[in-house]
């Protein structure tokens, strides 16, 4: 091996770098390690606990690895070689450091032995500055039925007709596998009619197209709109702020002066829009907000659709009513009706 790093090496040859200072250097049969046999180490454990140590050294020539659980990684010497190079126990063999020596002949000398070594976290815990512990937060591997852990990019894809089907919990980080009964017998037309209702005092009108002369072509389309109010009314109201004075607004007794505007009635409403599902529309509903001819619609019709949230949590109870504790809740799903550029 070349002295490419002499001046650190030398440096270190009064220490036990890189192993932490104060550490014992023994065995537990008291032998101690040779300074300046191993030189330098960088380790990076995956999801580690602890100290990490050298903690055996094997007559079949395995070099292992401690924290304060278990063995976490080993490494075997290969002929001619001044380092050592180690991986984890995982199933994914990861490479996670490198221990080097200060020669080829010396790393021989520590590893090929007649009875092995064990060592404890006192007597040949790793410098700090050699470990860099990799935190892998989540699912990190997938065994599916014994195939061993596959790493990388996992999906599981949901068919109509899957009788399994693959969902998360609300924070995504367990997988549930829920088996679905199929149904049967179940009607594709089983909502016969829609309808669509205005009642109460409200601004909201509905008509069912055409709407304003603008035709449909199916008697399936609900146009919505305001009393009244068009888009230029909503923006001409938002953006008033030039025209703000003062003006008294208490209730008048002997009479209010010319410029009071005594407060808009909202008249009362009832409408009834009814969509026969069987009769043209083909199984298709819209609802719009349309603009038509001398009218600007302010409204704005978007969906907003619900999420699954399955339960996560199931209670070891084996009589509980699992058909119950495995139902998903659904958040709100519907119509949301707004008018850009007015303020809640």
């Amino acid at each position: 091996m070349n002295k490419l790093f002499t001046e650190f090496e030398n440096e270190s040859g009064l220490r036990s770098y890189p192993f932490a200072s104060g550490c014992t250097m023994a065995d537990a049969q008291g032998e101690r390690l040779s300074v300046g046999t191993l030189v330098d180490a960088v380790l990076y454990p995956v999801n580690s606990t602890g100290t990490l140590y050298l903690s055996r050294i094997g007559t079949d020539g395995t070099v292992s690895v401690s924290d304060s659980r278990t063995v976490v990684m080993t490494a075997t010497l290969e002929s001619g070689s001044a380092a050592l190079e180690f991986y984890d126990l995982s199933d994914m063999h990861r490479h996670v450091g490198t221990v080097v020596a200060s020669s080829p002949e010396a790393l021989a000398s520590l590893v090929n032995v007649y009875e092995d070594r064990v060592f404890t976290a006192e007597g040949a815990a790793f410098a700090a500055s050699c470990v860099f512990p990799v935190v892998n937060d989540g699912v990190t591997s997938v065994n599916v039925g014994g195939t061993g852990a596959q790493d990388g990019t996992v999906a599981f894809a949901n068919g109509e007709d899957d009788k399994v089907r693959v969902a998360t919990d609300a924070y995504g980080e367990k997988l549930r596998f829920d088996v679905v009964p199929q149904a049967e017998g179940v009607s594709l037309t089983s909502i016969q009619h829609i309808y669509c209702i205005v009642d109460g005092r409200t601004p909201f009108r509905i008509e069912k197209m055409p709407f304003g002369g603008a035709a449909s072509g199916l008697g399936n389309v609900v146009a919505v709109y305001l009393d009244n109010i068009t888009r230029q009314d909503i923006c001409g109201d938002a953006h008033r702020e030039g025209s703000l004075e003062e003006r008294d607004t208490c209730k008048c007794d002997d009479g209010c002066p010319p410029d009071y505007d005594p407060p808009v009635e909202i008249p009362e409403a009832y409408q009834v829009e009814v969509v026969d599902m069987d009769n043209g529309a083909q199984g298709a509903f819209y609802l719009a907000a349309p603009n038509i001819t001398g009218y600007d619609n302010p409204l704005s019709v978007t969906l907003e659709d619900g999420t699954t949230a399955p339960v996560s949590d199931i209670p070891a109870d084996e009589n509980a009513d699992y058909a119950e504790i495995l139902s998903n809740g659904v958040t709100a799903k519907g119509v949301l009706l707004q008018v850009p550029g007015l303020e809640a």
